[in-house]
């Protein structure tokens, strides 16, 4: 893990609430669907280029309550997507974590080594559940980044 700054960006995409416990549902869990809805709605309209980002925000409180998921681009889209929003990601400071693996088995992997990094008694570093950010640099790598103190 390195400790990064990360300069504002916009992003365009979908949006969905949830809850990590309904995450562990099948009948409730609203990321996996998703990301269907990108790849499916979105993604066709979108050039090579486009970085595909995952934006975890507007916490209720912690991991423990609602958030919100965007399943984003950085591109501009030109094309009329019906439900789509843009969001302004501001500048922070973040502990980025990378994963190299098939998809989205490496990505769920990556965010339990997360989570047991921040709940062991080493963790020098405190989450401020502003956003989170998981970066797709290629259909196999996954950086994902938290917002700290």
């Amino acid at each position: 893990m390195i400790l990064e700054h990360l300069d504002a960006f916009s992003v365009n995409g979908f949006k969905v609430r949830t809850n990590n416990n309904n995450e562990t549902h099948i009948d409730t869990a609203r990321i996996a669907p998703l990301w269907h809805h990108f790849y499916h709605d979105l993604m066709p309209h979108l050039n090579t280029n486009a970085c595909i980002y995952g934006i975890y925000t507007g916490y209720a409180s912690n991991h423990e309550g609602d958030f919100d998921v965007l399943a984003c681009t950085n591109q501009k889209v030109m094309h009329d997507v019906s439900g789509l929003v843009t969001r302004h990601i501001p500048a922070g400071r973040y502990l980025k974590f990378s994963k190299r693996g098939a998809m989205p088995q490496t990505v769920i992997a990556l965010w339990q080594e997360i989570w047991a990094y921040f709940n062991s008694p080493q963790c020098t570093h405190v989450r401020v559940y502003t956003q989170d950010i998981e970066r797709y640099s290629s259909t196999h790598e996954v950086d994902v980044f938290i917002a700290v103190q």
